[in-house]
């Protein structure tokens, strides 16, 4: 049986918005996929520090994208790889936005083995 579940959230903080998606696929007991997608709009805002309003957050990333595996190979055992993309953003002392170029997107990916045991007495 193949089970899909999903779900979007849509936050505003000031004058920021975090729109995000979360999905879930079961595949089966022992394999399921997780995709995960974000947008966020940070601007700045109203400060005392002289940064211009209304330019975006540097350091931000505007969109993210995580997407992960994950395989039960025995009741206490799990293999699960996941894959990081963030796009590229602005230096982070770059407040008025006009670098030359900005830092290269971020995408590691991730093995993780793990095989809990858990001994009693």
């Amino acid at each position: 049986m193949i089970l899909l579940r999903g779900s979007i959230q849509i936050l505003k903080i000031q004058r920021n918005t975090v729109w995000r998606y979360l999905t879930t696929l079961i595949l089966s007991k022992t394999i399921n996929l997780n995709l995960s997608y974000t947008y966020v709009k940070a601007e700045i805002g109203s400060n005392s520090l002289g940064f211009t309003k209304g330019k975006d957050m540097p350091g931000v990333p505007q969109q993210s994208i995580i997407a992960n595996a994950n395989y039960k190979f025995l009741s206490a055992g799990n293999l699960n790889i996941n894959h990081v993309w963030k796009e590229s953003t602005y230096n982070m002392a770059d407040f008025d936005n006009n670098g030359p170029s900005n830092p290269p997107s971020f995408q590691p990916i991730f093995l993780l083995i793990m095989n809990l045991v858990l001994l009693a007495k």
